[in-house]
């Protein structure tokens, strides 16, 4: 099995056909994007949760120099259906929204249940790649490792960025 370099992901290039994109810049020079989703010939899932399907919300919170950015999965009914943490190089902002390099790793909360660390193996398949640094590894694990014991709680401050979006 091969691994690919580590993507290049866009706060302004949409996922999905027909999904509309929206940033929202906040003062502290983060942003808040919310995708919403068109139609799918089938939903995107994650094990058996549906996270993208007609009428879903994914919520992301962009913070700059962060090396995390994490996705909030909601369904037409607004119902938060899991938390979604992408292990990054620093978030950069650019012109229109936010970009950054996802390195491989990448925690999952399905909503009522415990986090989990996904794509151990992809991270270790980069580093013998070379695609990341064995540093770049061992940061991830320490960033994942923050984020399973933050989003532990239902009250974590970390899950409330998408509260920031009401008037």
């Amino acid at each position: 099995m091969s691994i690919h370099p580590p993507s290049f992901e866009s706060s302004v290039v949409g996922l999905g056909p027909e999904t509309k994109k929206s940033m929202k810049f906040l003062e502290d020079g983060s942003g808040i994007g919310i995708e919403d989703w068109g139609n799918l010939t089938s939903p995107w899932k994650i094990g058996d949760t549906i996270i993208a399907n007609l009428d879903f919300r994914w919520i992301t919170h962009w913070v700059p120099g962060q090396e995390y950015v994490i996705t909030q999965f909601f369904t037409p009914d607004q119902q938060r259906v899991g938390t979604y943490c992408d292990i990054t190089r620093p978030v950069q902002r650019i012109e229109r929204g936010f970009t950054y390099e996802d390195i491989y790793l990448d925690v999952w909360r399905r909503e009522g249940d415990r986090p989990e660390i996904l794509d151990e193996h992809e991270l270790e398949m980069g580093v013998q790649e070379k695609f990341i640094t064995v540093q770049e590894a061992h940061r991830a694990r320490m960033i994942a490792q923050h984020l399973l014991i933050e989003l532990s709680s239902d009250t974590s401050s970390i899950l409330s960025f998408s509260n920031r979006l009401k008037p």
